[in-house]
């Protein structure tokens, strides 16, 4: 969508719902089975793609804002997710 010809990058839900999409194998992954070398692995992979999505979402919101409050409702989601993945893997 363009506002004057310039292209509107303001955040949406949908900014921090594809790092959440990446997290999803992970978590159930974890949920359901062991945690062996080649699953951790991965796992970290994951965090660290989901991670660098989130810093490009706001890269978004420092140019453009959020224009919703269930953007930020998505984005408090998303940052309580990281961080708890990230303490279940180092533990």
């Amino acid at each position: 969508m363009t506002v004057g010809g310039i292209p509107n990058s303001s955040a949406t839900e949908a900014t921090w719902s594809v790092p959440l999409l990446v997290l999803a194998p992970a978590l159930l992954i974890r949920i359901m089975s062991d945690r062996s070398a080649p699953w951790l692995a991965a796992a970290w992979t994951a965090w660290g793609l989901a991670a660098t999505l989130t810093a490009a979402g706001w890269v978004g919101v420092v140019r453009g804002g959020i224009r919703r409050a269930q953007a930020w409702a998505t984005c408090l989601l998303l940052h309580v997710v990281l961080v708890v993945q990230a303490v279940s893997l180092a533990a």
